[in-house]
Protein backbone atom coordinates (compact mmCIF):
# COMPACT_ATOMS: atom_id res chain seq x y z
CA UNK A 1 0.00 0.00 0.00
CA UNK A 2 1.13 3.53 -0.69
CA UNK A 3 1.66 6.00 2.08
CA UNK A 4 -0.80 8.91 2.11
CA UNK A 5 0.14 11.75 -0.22
CA UNK A 6 -0.42 15.06 1.60
CA UNK A 7 -2.23 17.66 -0.51
CA UNK A 8 -2.25 15.49 -3.63
CA UNK A 9 -5.02 17.58 -5.16
CA UNK A 10 -3.09 20.82 -4.65
CA UNK A 11 0.13 19.36 -5.99
CA UNK A 12 -1.64 17.97 -9.06
CA UNK A 13 -3.39 21.26 -9.75
CA UNK A 14 -0.07 23.10 -9.43
CA UNK A 15 1.09 21.15 -12.49
CA UNK A 16 -1.48 22.88 -14.72
CA UNK A 17 0.23 24.74 -17.51
CA UNK A 18 3.56 23.02 -16.91
CA UNK A 19 5.24 20.27 -18.88
CA UNK A 20 3.96 17.63 -16.45
CA UNK A 21 1.78 15.11 -18.28
CA UNK A 22 0.82 12.75 -15.48
CA UNK A 23 1.91 10.16 -12.97
CA UNK A 24 2.72 6.47 -12.82
CA UNK A 25 1.88 4.19 -9.91
CA UNK A 26 3.68 0.87 -10.07
CA UNK A 27 2.83 -1.78 -7.53
CA UNK A 28 3.84 -5.39 -7.05
CA UNK A 29 1.49 -8.00 -5.63
CA UNK A 30 3.41 -10.67 -3.73
CA UNK A 31 0.72 -13.08 -2.50
CA UNK A 32 -2.77 -14.28 -3.34
CA UNK A 33 -4.59 -12.45 -0.57
CA UNK A 34 -7.94 -11.20 -1.85
CA UNK A 35 -8.44 -8.40 0.67
CA UNK A 36 -4.91 -7.06 0.14
CA UNK A 37 -5.12 -7.13 -3.65
CA UNK A 38 -8.55 -5.47 -3.63
CA UNK A 39 -7.40 -2.78 -1.18
CA UNK A 40 -4.29 -2.00 -3.24
CA UNK A 41 -6.25 -1.69 -6.48
CA UNK A 42 -8.95 0.44 -4.83
CA UNK A 43 -6.30 2.74 -3.37
CA UNK A 44 -4.62 3.20 -6.76
CA UNK A 45 -7.92 4.04 -8.43
CA UNK A 46 -8.85 6.52 -5.69
CA UNK A 47 -5.54 8.33 -6.22
CA UNK A 48 -5.94 8.11 -10.00
CA UNK A 49 -9.34 9.82 -9.80
CA UNK A 50 -7.79 12.74 -7.92
CA UNK A 51 -5.02 13.02 -10.51
CA UNK A 52 -7.50 12.85 -13.41
CA UNK A 53 -9.62 15.55 -11.76
CA UNK A 54 -6.61 17.86 -12.02
CA UNK A 55 -6.39 17.22 -15.77
CA UNK A 56 -3.40 14.88 -15.62
CA UNK A 57 -3.01 11.32 -16.86
CA UNK A 58 -2.63 8.59 -14.27
CA UNK A 59 -0.97 5.32 -15.22
CA UNK A 60 -1.74 2.44 -12.88
CA UNK A 61 0.71 -0.44 -13.27
CA UNK A 62 0.03 -3.33 -10.91
CA UNK A 63 1.83 -6.60 -11.51
CA UNK A 64 2.28 -9.97 -9.90
CA UNK A 65 5.70 -10.47 -8.32
CA UNK A 66 8.29 -12.17 -10.46
CA UNK A 67 10.41 -13.07 -7.45
CA UNK A 68 9.38 -16.71 -7.74
CA UNK A 69 7.95 -17.37 -11.19
CA UNK A 70 7.25 -20.96 -10.20
CA UNK A 71 5.16 -20.00 -7.18
CA UNK A 72 1.97 -22.04 -6.89
CA UNK A 73 0.22 -18.80 -5.90
CA UNK A 74 1.09 -16.97 -9.12
CA UNK A 75 -2.03 -18.02 -11.07
CA UNK A 76 -4.32 -17.33 -8.10
CA UNK A 77 -2.70 -13.93 -7.55
CA UNK A 78 -3.16 -13.01 -11.22
CA UNK A 79 -6.84 -14.00 -11.08
CA UNK A 80 -7.39 -11.86 -7.97
CA UNK A 81 -5.61 -8.91 -9.56
CA UNK A 82 -7.63 -9.22 -12.77
CA UNK A 83 -10.90 -9.43 -10.83
CA UNK A 84 -10.02 -6.35 -8.76
CA UNK A 85 -9.05 -4.39 -11.88
CA UNK A 86 -12.24 -5.37 -13.70
CA UNK A 87 -14.32 -4.34 -10.69
CA UNK A 88 -12.51 -1.00 -10.32
CA UNK A 89 -12.88 -0.16 -14.00
CA UNK A 90 -16.53 -1.19 -14.12
CA UNK A 91 -15.96 -4.00 -16.64
CA UNK A 92 -17.92 -7.20 -16.22
CA UNK A 93 -15.95 -10.29 -15.18
CA UNK A 94 -16.88 -12.17 -18.34
CA UNK A 95 -15.34 -9.62 -20.69
CA UNK A 96 -11.74 -9.71 -21.82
Amino acid sequence: MMKPIPDLEGTARACEGSWVFGTKMRSVVMTAEESGVAAMVAQRFDVARQILAAGLVSIIEPEVSEVDIHSPEEAATEKLLKAALLTSTGWQRGRT
